[in-house]
This record gives structure tokens, sequence and C-alpha cells, in this order.
């Protein structure tokens, strides 16, 4: 027995699975039990039955989409399943969630989707640490496959944070040579205040005992070079302005007119982008 689902739930379902053939809108409709769970699709009409929890239980835990797939219900398995037969270690259960799925499935062939949606059975499986997730209608391939997602995304992370550590070093190289090449006096001071949400606060601690909120400029360069590898991407290009800002200043007010090149000046503003 069914009934029909609200209309919020109606329109969640409608923006979530793919469009079935020719446009069709999606009727949805709730159901109690997992055998229950389907789907029928064809060029006048597409149903959908989903249990009353598919909001919390599988839209709200980013389990909506997987892969080519589209959970309708999901029901825990374990390693004593009869699905799986022996056929995974149960170690793996300790890092892995494995769901039994009724889905459907987006059509795919040689390298694209099709347009065409099927209903049946399917596994879907989590690590612990969300970082892998993949669909499949064998349940050894689908863990294996959820594994390799997650070593895939924990390199990629990896290698953008190498990315980002090279990225700040090269800024903080040029803040080293900016220094060394100085170009005001050494005695001019500016105002903390302007950086007192842009450095780490141990490095403000520091700047502060030089008291009556000022501190020399050649210092904050000094500490600026540090901060660059620490503070957060949102802060970086702030931090690097009130520099320029400051030191622009310190340059006006100096006698000392040696500069730095135009092709270093752009060079650094590029790199805080």
């Amino acid at each position: 027995m069914s009934t029909p689902a609200d209309p919020e739930l109606s329109a969640l379902v409608g923006r979530v699975f793919p469009k079935p053939p020719n446009a069709v809108p999606w009727t949805v409709q709730l159901v109690d039990r997992f055998e229950q769970v389907e789907a029928s699709i064809d060029r006048t009409c597409a149903v959908v039955r989903v249990q009353p929890t598919w909001r919390q239980a599988i839209y709200e835990v980013g389990l909506a989409h997987v892969t080519r797939h589209y959970p309708l219900t999901l029901e825990r398995i374990d390693f004593r399943s009869p699905d799986v037969g022996g056929a995974i270690d149960p170690g793996v259960f300790n890092r892995v969630n494995l769901w039994r799925a009724i889905t459907i499935e987006r059509g795919y062939h040689g390298g694209l989707f099709t347009g065409e949606l099927s209903v049946g059975e399917a596994y879907v499986a989590q690590t612990f640490d969300r970082f892998g997730l993949f669909a499949d209608v064998f349940p050894v391939t689908t863990v294996r496959r959820a594994l390799c997602d997650r070593r895939s995304k924990l390199r990629a992370i990896e290698a953008t944070s190498r990315m980002a550590r090279l990225h700040r070093t090269k800024i903080s190289e040029f803040l080293k040579v900016r220094l060394s090449q100085r170009k005001y006096d050494v005695s001019h001071t500016v105002a903390l205040d302007s950086f007192q949400t842009l450095l780490p606060s141990r490095m403000l601690r520091a700047l502060e005992l030089y008291g009556q909120g000022e501190v020399p400029l050649v210092e904050l360069e000094r500490y600026s070079i540090n901060a660059v590898l620490e503070i957060s991407d949102s802060l970086l290009p702030t931090l690097i302005y009130q520099l320029d800002v400051a030191i622009a200043h310190a340059e006006r007010s100096s006698q000392l007119v040696t500069r730095l090149t135009d092709e270093d000046d752009i060079a650094l503003g590029m790199l805080a982008l």
C-alpha cells in the first residue's frame, strides 16, 4: 500500500533524481518496507516509491547520488551477510560501511550517458571518514572502488597542500628579498591595529611588547615572512595588501629612493591572489 508524498518531498526528488524520458515529472509515493521500494519508468509515466525516511537516511547524509546510481533505499549489511559470501575481508568493515540498495541507474556506454534509466539492486560503500564512496551491482567491486576513491581523494588533497605550501614559500621568498632591499628608514614604525586579525597570536604578543600600539615596520616584515606560511588562504591577500600599503607609506616618508623593479611588484601581487 502506498500513499502520495507531500509536495516538498516530491519537489526534492524531482531535483535530485535524473530526468525521466520525455521529461515526464516524477510521481513520488511512500511505502513502509524495503521490499516495496521500486520505480517504474516509461515514456508517459515515471513513478518512484520510497520510504518516508528517504530524506533523512539518504539525501541529508549525501548518499542520494553515488556514481551512476540514485539510491531509493539502503539496508546496511556486514561481512556475515550472504551478499558478501566471505569474499570481503572482515577487517575491511572496520573502515567501510556497506549497504544493499535499490537504485535508479543512469545508462552509460562508450564514455557517455545514454539517457536510459534502469531500476534494480545495487550496493553502496562509504569509508568511515567519508572520503571514499562508490556504488556498483557487485559488493566486492563496490568496496574495493570505495577504498580506491578514498586513496585518490587523499592523494589529491596532499597534492593541493604541496602546491599551496610551494605557493606560500614563493611569497615568503619575495618578502625576504623586499626586506633585504629595504627602502625606508629602520626607525619607521606602523600601527599594529591593521594587522591584529592577520598575524598568528604568538607573533602579535611578541610585537605588542614594543608598546604604544606601534611597531618597527622592519620587525613587522620579518614576522610576516613566517606568517604567510601559517595563516589561512582568506587572510593571505589582506596581509600582503596591508604590508604593501605600510611599506609604500614608509618609502614616501624616507630619503631612501632605491626601488624594487616593476616586475617584482607585479609578481608579488599575483602570488597573493
